[in-house]
């Protein structure tokens, strides 16, 4: 238990201590007898699995929407990279999509319990 909670207080230092543009903004923790909450700004898009597998949402993507994506991933990546953190689970799954097609700002959730510093 105790491995766990100094891993949860490495997580929170780590997601407060982010600020950049393409990492999802970390707004606290709630700790109840049964359940850690991790609060983050809300990503209405879901994940970029999801988002991809959407079958009206895919009829409007095109080339540039997936280097729009790309680029913000890069671009996190890069922001992590130049912190010594290497994201080693970087999937559709961790990608949250904040706007619709066209609207500026897609997220990369960083699920640090798969991270290496």
């Amino acid at each position: 238990m105790a491995e766990k909670c100094r891993q949860l207080q490495h997580e929170i230092g780590m997601l407060s201590s982010f600020s950049h543009s393409n990492i999802l903004s970390f707004i606290g923790c709630s700790i109840s007898q049964d359940h850690i909450f991790l609060i983050t700004e809300f990503m209405p898009l879901g994940s970029l699995y999801d988002f991809l597998r959407s079958r009206s949402i895919c009829r409007t993507y095109n080339t540039a929407n997936a280097m729009d994506f790309a680029c913000d991933v890069a671009e996190a990546c890069r922001y992590l990279h130049g912190l010594g953190i290497i994201h080693c689970d970087l999937k559709t799954a961790n990608i949250l999509v904040s706007t619709r097609i066209g609207e500026p700002v897609n997220r990369l959730f960083t699920n640090l319990g798969a991270t290496d510093k």
